[in-house]
Formats: C-alpha cells, structure tokens, sequence
C-alpha cells in the first residue's frame, strides 16, 4: 500500500493544491478507517461534507463511517443558516 506524503508541495499553485488536498481525502478515505485518520484529515472530511464537528472522537468516527457506508445519517448533517448582512 503506497503511503500519500504528508507535505504538501512548496512551489504548487493555488489550483495544485487544491488538487493534492482533495486526492488527499480520497486515499485516506479509501485506504485507512476514520479511527486512524488525523485530526487534520478528519477535519477536512467533515467540512468538505458539511459532517458535525462536535461530540468525542469516537462519535466523529462513527458518523464519518456511516457516511463512508452509505448510510444517511440525518441528523448528523450542519444546517446551512444564510446569514443577514443587515444584523443591528
């Protein structure tokens, strides 16, 4: 099993980088489970599929597992709240 470098390139240009961050999630998603994940990499999972943050790690596992699985895990999911630009 080919192990993804930690690093991320130095000379890489914006769109690069946006690249190796996704092809990032992809291999640690396909080829380790969330409980050997880092924190960084769980992080970035669960923002880029809007996953709640909050709750032990355990619980951060499993609904990351579930949402691997397939299953929907509703309650888990962030609301998108829009945000008024005309807050007194």
């Amino acid at each position: 099993m080919e192990i993804f470098p930690r690093q991320r390139p130095r000379t890489a240009s914006p769109e690069d980088l946006k690249k190796w961050e996704e092809a990032k999630l992809a291999w640690w998603s396909k080829n380790k489970p969330p409980t050997a994940w880092p924190w960084s990499v769980l992080r970035q999972f669960q923002l880029q599929h809007c996953l709640l943050q909050s709750g032990s790690r355990e619980l951060q596992n499993w609904r990351v597992e579930q949402f691997l699985a397939g299953n929907p895990v509703l309650y888990s999911f962030k609301r998108t709240i829009p945000i008024k630009a005309n807050i007194p």
